[in-house]
């Protein structure tokens, strides 16, 4: 008995050893560049219950945030920005002196992403804080909708917590926008519409026809596992209570904010408004390019651009006996065929994702002939939220989560069916799911051997660039 309690005590005694090492080795001094931007990454992700959500672990013994939204003060938001100086200043430890491979590559990518960011940390606004497509009242009820899973019981109380917690960033966006207004940096008026427009939508139905109830009343009744019927109802009606008392009246004092920016707001577009606009403006040009052209030098290409595709599909167009009226004329008169249309119906908006699915299927069977490696994650093929789809884009991709645990998404905008005519869908599927951004985006979540972050690519010339290259492909 002697030695077996010995041989526990030695065991034991290994495993502490094995753990501080590891603790060391990735945490306290973490060896080699991959460990520190890893290790970087975890601390500033904790800022972001969101993004621990996306990563999946909610359910996990790390699972302290599933109950939580970030929070959008900007004295949080200074916190972070400290947090991500002190990872910058640290990297410099790593390389690149040594570096070669993958390892080389992480370097680069890391510092390139530091640079840019490092630009615009100071300035307090970069942009609008809310838009037609971006802002928590936008992007809050899509991740309540999508991204928090609903499996168990625990996650069901935890969804109508985080229902609650919206009231608080409602709050906060309100007060964000104030402080953006008083330092001259207010969208112009059609933005400025569309937000109003869009939060209206989304609050007509009152408390028990919204999107946050009724989709959770949905899940509830789906899960494997049911609750009883009495307990679902008790988590309705205290989700249902929140978004009655919470968050609803949030968004009428957004739209009142909003109502009144409208009354004076400018017709420009240009981000020169604002303060620093042009300096703003030139950053982007670099971040999203990754090159040192001017947007003057930019536009240029552009215009030399539209002027070859318009060149390239006049020839398409006549090659179709198409010849009257201007190129644009002869795509709008397209457009307008309702040969080519779905019904705007319900079941017309179901017979157009059936059709994607159909198309979906020979395009991946096709695409195993042509790609030596394609994506583990399965593709969903989904309707835009029908609280967003006024002035949600035609479509768009949602990665799947970091570690497998789910599907790459493609959204479809169906708030009117002749927006998207069956010949303009598989060049949109094309792009937006196989083999453009799904592909792309969904292999970059499975590659082995590289930092958590190098499985996000922000770069939109590479990834927008990766889609139009999909297109011709196709």
């Amino acid at each position: 008995m002697r030695l077996f309690f010995k041989i526990i005590g030695v065991i034991f005694l290994l495993a502490l050893v094995l753990l501080a090492g590891a603790w060391v080795w990735f945490w306290g001094r973490p060896v080699g560049i991959d460990n520190y931007v890893n290790r970087e990454t975890i601390k500033l992700a904790t800022d972001s219950p969101e993004a621990l959500t996306f990563a999946g672990l909610d359910g996990t013994l790390l699972d302290r945030h599933s109950d939580k939204l970030s929070d959008y003060t900007r004295e949080q938001e200074l916190r972070t920005i400290e947090k991500a100086k002190t990872a910058l200043e640290g990297l410099d430890r790593y390389g690149p002196d040594g570096l070669e491979g993958e390892e080389l590559t992480t370097y680069k990518i890391v510092t390139t992403l530091a640079g840019y960011a490092m630009e615009s940390m100071d300035r307090e606004w970069s942009g609008y804080p809310v838009t037609q497509l971006s802002g928590p009242q936008t992007n809050v009820p899509e991740f309540l909708t999508e991204q928090h899973k609903v499996t168990s019981e625990k996650s069901a109380e935890n969804y109508v917590k985080r229902v609650d917690e919206f009231g608080r960033v409602l709050e906060e966006t309100q007060v964000n926008v104030d402080r953006a207004t008083q330092a001259g940096v207010v969208a112009p008026d059609f933005i400025l519409q569309a937000v109003i427009d869009d939060m209206r939508t989304f609050i007509e139905g009152g408390a028990d026809g919204n999107i946050l109830v009724t989709d959770f009343r949905e899940r509830l009744a789906e899960m494997e596992d049911p609750l009883s019927e009495d307990r679902q109802a008790e988590l309705v009606a205290s989700a249902q209570a929140h978004v009655a008392n919470r968050v609803l009246p949030g968004y009428e004092a957004l739209i009142a904010q909003h109502e009144t920016l409208l009354a004076s707001a400018s017709h420009d577009a240009g981000i020169w408004r604002i303060p620093e606009g042009e300096t703003i403006y030139q950053e982007a040009v670099r971040f999203n390019t990754t090159t040192d052209y001017t947007p003057n030098e930019l536009h240029d290409i552009g215009l030399k651009e539209v002027e070859r595709i318009n060149a390239d599909m006049d020839a398409i167009l006549i090659a179709q006996g198409l010849t009257e009226g201007t190129v644009g004329e002869r795509v709008q008169a397209l457009m307008a065929d309702t040969n080519f249309h779905f019904p705007n119906t319900d079941e017309g908006k179901e017979e157009l994702l059936a059709y994607l699915l159909e198309l979906n299927d020979e395009i991946m069977e096709k695409a195993s002939t042509v790609f030596a490696t394609l994506p583990a994650a399965e593709l969903e093929i989904k309707r835009v939220p029908e609280f967003s789809e006024a002035s949600a884009p035609g479509g768009y991709y949602s990665p799947p989560p970091p570690f497998g645990s789910g599907p790459g998404t493609f959204y479809i905008n169906l708030k009117d069916t002749a927006d998207n005519p069956k010949w303009t869908l598989p060049t949109l599927l094309v792009h937006e799911a196989a083999p453009g951004h799904h592909f792309q985006i969904a292999r970059n979540m499975e590659l082995k051997g590289v930092p958590f972050l190098r499985k996000f690519s922000p770069f939109t010339a590479y990834t927008e660039g990766w889609a139009l290259y999909a297109e011709y492909l196709a």
